[in-house]
């Protein structure tokens, strides 16, 4: 029987099959459904800086922080680190929700929002733990680029080391 399902998204094609997949069987077990966004340390990748600077998150040009040009406060002195907390920060909500919103469209009743900070693939498996999940559903593939590549990917990782059912999506 299936009755905690965990999924993690980062806004990548393929955590959004992961999502979508999740949410499906959680509606047809009457599963709860635990969607968790990991954020990594460091920098954010071109593609969400790039996404920031479109979707008018973040005034990435601006590197006067005594001028705010973003839907977030600032909160740092440091540029470089103030844009990626706030992008960060405002992507990971964003995702959530539109997760959460999928996911009662769909006829999931009990939906849990986690965003943390760390080592993705750490943190995914103490979700797990923690919540006392049966299944995790994930993306074979997230935006981690060539770190991911050289260092092996999060689902991989998650793979060998849950004691629970691991599903990834292609």
């Amino acid at each position: 029987m299936i009755n905690i399902i965990l999924t993690s998204i980062d806004g990548s094609k393929h955590a959004s099959k992961a999502l979508e997949y999740a949410v499906d069987l959680a509606a047809q077990f009457n599963a709860e459904l635990v969607i968790a966004n990991i954020v990594a340390p460091g920098p954010i990748p071109k593609a969400l800086k790039h996404m920031a600077e479109i979707e008018h998150i973040v005034d990435v040009k601006n590197k006067n922080p005594a001028v705010p040009t973003t839907n977030v406060p600032v909160s740092s002195d440091n540029e470089d680190a103030r844009i990626n907390y706030q992008v960060q920060e405002f992507v990971s909500e964003q995702l959530l929700k539109k997760a959460q919103s999928l996911a009662k469209q769909k006829g999931v009743e009990k939906v849990t929002l986690i965003s943390e900070r760390g080592d993705p693939a750490k943190r995914i498996l103490k979700l797990a733990k923690r919540h006392d999940v049966d299944s995790i559903v994930m993306g074979n593939r997230g935006l981690g680029g060539i770190k991911g590549l050289l260092m092996g990917s999060v689902s991989d990782k998650v793979n060998h080391l849950a004691k629970v059912t691991c599903i990834i999506v292609r």
